[in-house]
């Protein structure tokens, strides 16, 4: 009996340690990331997260200006460009990948959006023909509206 008490307080010590795990919801919670990967080329590899606080984290992988790690701040007024963006490109709508490969030697863009209700990543291979207009449009507006040319040293695309 001894032992299954001491077991059961052992068990209340981690549930109770365990909900001090900071809520996904929080200020420091991702909102936004944009990743863009290879291709047959000299295309900027990096990836892009967005915090709920507007602290912009980069992480420059190669063709970039900036190697390595980076951050940034964004104001109220870009996060919520950021969000009106997903809204126009009814992002939930739209498939979780488009990944034909109708061309070749194409990069991808990966990008991922949490309105703290609902989370969603869409996996957008750029030779694949069926992708509509928006998902492209959506991919350069996190760009600008972050401000990843700074890192990138050019235009992202």
């Amino acid at each position: 009996m001894r032992i299954l008490i001491a077991w059961l307080m052992l068990l209340g010590s981690v549930a109770r340690a365990d909900s001090s795990v900071p809520n996904a919801g929080g200020a420091a919670a991702p909102m936004v990331s944009l990743e863009r990967t290879a291709c047959y080329g000299r295309c900027p590899i990096y990836k892009v997260t967005v915090l709920r606080d507007g602290t912009v984290l980069w992480e420059g992988e190669r063709f970039v200006k900036v190697t390595g790690k980076a951050r940034g701040k964004l104001d109220d007024k870009a996060l919520a460009a950021l969000a009106d963006a997903f809204k126009a490109a009814d992002f939930f709508a739209l498939k979780d990948k488009y990944e034909s490969y109708d061309i070749t030697d194409h990069p991808s863009a990966v990008v991922a959006f949490d309105d703290g209700k609902r989370k969603k990543t869409v996996r957008h291979y750029h030779g694949d023909r069926s992708a509509p207009k928006a998902v492209y449009e959506l991919e350069d507006a996190v760009d600008r509206i972050v401000g990843t040319a700074k890192w990138v040293g050019r235009d992202p695309r």
